[in-house]
């Protein structure tokens, strides 16, 4: 029979092209051609970022999208597949290996965790940093080619399609889906952007200045994370990395005891901001967790309020119960979607359905 060729059939080709293009092999290597299918169904057993450790995790999560076996979980829009890969590999492309989060927090004022918090009221001034030739020149080879050579392959096979379908007998009625399909649920959006205050020597030095995450920010700085949700729900804040010891850990920044009266729960178009956090330890990269619930969870709440969470961190025994959550509505580029504003330095996020998950990075040297 004539086969059925769609647009995420075509994604998942390209997927494969980028995957190979991105780290040298290509992911399923079956011994014998009958086993493909197999292979292809149980899914991509070697992410790209086990080949290559710096890898961009949200283009590793973008492309991961695109391989998988169901055609209805990838991305259904070609065009937004490549330049959303291309882009976070652009913007992501210096070292993003996990390392130890260091994110301080005056979460619970504890003496060994404080870090004041003088004036979080004071403006922010639209500011980015500048990083030096040789490093750009570094980043350009080491992700800006594979981003414009996966970019230029995606382009070409949009091209062949387009010629491919002028040709064929579809409707010219038919419609692609959009990238987030309207049956997965109630569409929902909330922003952030950081407020940052330079330090020199433990002094503040020059004014706030806003960024929606993009710098990379030096080791000192102070940060606040404001988050605005279009709807009324629920909103927690978390970062995740490793102690010393390098075991896993989460840290509450929010809800927390001083802020919001220590609820989670928010009003449609109100913001909120988080107690001052300090980016420590050297280079690294910060992992942060935004959730947002339309209805209370229980289970987020037991796990991430000061009852079980008394200096900031969640405790040990409920780890696997958050880890469960973030698995089980881990974002996809499908169906959680970041915008970067560069006029107004935010990140909007647009998701769908009563939980929307959003992780992302903050880098700092």
């Amino acid at each position: 029979g004539k086969l059925d060729l769609t647009p995420a059939s075509d994604i998942y080709s390209f997927a494969i092209v980028a995957y190979e293009m991105l780290t040298g092999e290509v992911p399923f290597k079956p011994k014998a051609l009958a086993e493909m299918y197999q292979l292809e169904k149980e899914g991509v057993k070697t992410p790209p970022s086990a080949l290559r450790p710096d890898m961009p995790r949200v283009a590793e999560s973008i492309l991961l999208s695109a391989l998988e076996f169901e055609p209805e979980k990838r991305p259904q829009i070609a065009r937004s597949f490549g330049r959303y890969l291309a882009n976070e590999l652009r913007i992501d492309g210096l070292e993003t290996d996990r390392f130890f989060a260091s994110v301080q927090t005056d979460y619970s004022k504890l003496p060994t965790r404080v870090v004041l918090s003088q004036d979080l009221t004071e403006a922010c001034t639209l500011e980015r940093l500048q990083s030096t030739p040789s490093r750009e020149i570094a980043r350009l080879f080491k992700w800006g080619i594979p981003a414009a050579a996966v970019f230029v392959v995606i382009s070409l096979g949009l091209a062949y399609m387009a010629l491919n379908l002028a040709n064929s007998s579809v409707a010219d009625s038919q419609q692609i889906p959009n990238v987030i399909p309207a049956d997965l649920g109630e569409k929902r959006e909330f922003s952030y952007f950081l407020s940052v205050q330079k330090m020199r020597n433990g002094v503040k030095f020059e004014e706030p200045f806003r960024s929606s995450g993009q710098e990379i920010f030096e080791s000192g700085y102070k940060f606040t994370l404001n988050v605005r949700s279009e709807d009324e729900g629920y909103i927690y804040i978390v970062n995740e990395g490793k102690d010393k010891q390098g075991a896993e850990v989460f840290n509450v920044l929010f809800p927390s005891p001083s802020i919001n009266n220590g609820a989670a729960k928010v009003l449609g178009g109100q913001e909120v901001q988080t107690a001052q956090n300090t980016f420590g330890g050297g280079r690294g990269t910060e992992v942060m967790w935004i959730f947002w619930t339309r209805d209370k969870r229980d289970d987020l709440d037991r796990i991430l309020t000061n009852e079980l969470a008394p200096a900031g961190q969640v405790a040990v025994q409920n780890l696997s119960e958050l880890q469960s959550f973030i698995e089980e509505h881990r974002p996809r580029s499908r169906d959680v979607i970041p915008e970067k504003d560069s006029a107004t330095q935010k990140t909007v996020v647009r998701g769908v359905g009563d939980t929307v998950v959003h992780r992302f990075e903050l880098e700092h040297r």
